[in-house]
């Protein structure tokens, strides 16, 4: 199979750290878990690598409107139980939309801490916050 080279093909893609925040608030409770252990982990692990500009936009253009969208969704979200049809077995600790959101609230709660002390312990970044 041969390809052809477009030339004038642009591809507008958004940084991966944009697009798990996106998926942190994905409906299904195990995406927005994995998205979310996968963002904090790597923001944590390779932090040290972004310069203060780069940080800024993540913290105000991912981190702040995840916590917004969280919190939003986590409100909203329904008490009634999940209908565990089939196979599926449900904790009753998580039979609801509610309480499922409620633990994407404390893993996006805990992960904004955890990147903020990551942060705040390079000198160089904390005169940008």
């Amino acid at each position: 199979m041969t390809y052809k080279k477009q030339n004038n093909v642009k591809f507008e893609t958004k940084p991966i750290q944009m697009l798990l925040g996106e998926l942190c608030v994905d409906l299904r409770p195990a995406v927005r878990k994995s998205a979310g252990q996968t963002l904090f982990s790597t923001i944590t692990a390779h932090g040290s690598l972004l310069n203060p500009p780069t940080w800024q936009a993540l913290v105000w253009q991912v981190l702040f409107p995840l916590l917004d969208n969280v919190r939003a969704l986590s409100s909203s979200a329904s008490n009634e139980k999940v209908d565990a049809s089939g196979n599926i077995l449900i904790h009753h600790s998580r039979n609801t939309a509610q309480k499922q959101w409620a633990e994407t609230q404390v893993l996006t709660l805990s992960g904004v801490c955890r990147v903020s002390l990551s942060v705040f312990k390079s000198s160089a970044l904390l005169e940008e916050f």
